[in-house]
């Protein structure tokens, strides 16, 4: 009988016990606090702002307790660059993140590439260089919260926001809304 009750227990933990999510990528690193202050450099055009601001209020409205704000002192950061002036990466977008030596995030600095062409409609198009301010923003402050990508840990989720993809990504997945949960 206490063998039976034993393996019911455990198969009930296996049920109702959620798995962390596959985009999360933990090396140990995250946030002092769930809080996370952030400003908009006053370069950015008013839709790249209005872009960003929509997508820090997706990734506050996911499950768990982070929170990004656009308000007071701040310690992240959005701006603007030339990544092929600066020798970096053609990517669209790239986050620089800051840890310290007890792996607290103390701030990020993120930055759009200004060799793209940029959209508010969902445009996702290689070949032609535009880029889509909410899919990369999304997906920048998924980096924010310590997520890394799906496929660098062995997962296929094409579908998730921290999955890079010439695809409009808007909205977060299951995925990456459990990450952030288990994280924070």
């Amino acid at each position: 009988m206490k063998r039976k009750t034993i393996i019911i227990l455990s198969l009930l933990l296996i049920l109702v016990v959620p798995a962390a999510a596959d985009a999360y990528y933990a090396p140990g690193d995250k946030w002092g606090s769930s809080t996370v202050y952030y400003m908009n450099d006053t370069n950015l055009s008013g839709t790249a702002t209005s872009c960003i601001n929509a997508m820090a209020n997706a990734w506050t409205d996911a499950p768990g307790n982070w929170v990004l704000r656009n308000a007071g002192p701040h310690t992240a950061y959005w701006t603007k660059a030339s990544f092929k002036a600066k020798g970096w990466p053609d990517w669209p977008g790239i986050s620089a993140v800051s840890v310290n030596m007890s792996h607290i995030v103390t701030g990020v600095t993120s930055y759009l590439n200004t060799d793209y062409n940029w959209n508010n409609s969902g445009i996702m198009n290689v070949s032609t260089r535009n880029c889509d301010y909410k899919t990369i923003s999304l997906h920048e402050m998924g980096h924010w919260g310590v997520l890394d990508h799906p496929s660098l840990i062995g997962q296929n989720h094409p579908e998730a926001v921290m999955q890079p993809a010439w695809v409009a990504k808007q909205s977060l997945t299951t995925d990456d809304k459990s990450g952030i949960d288990y994280l924070y």
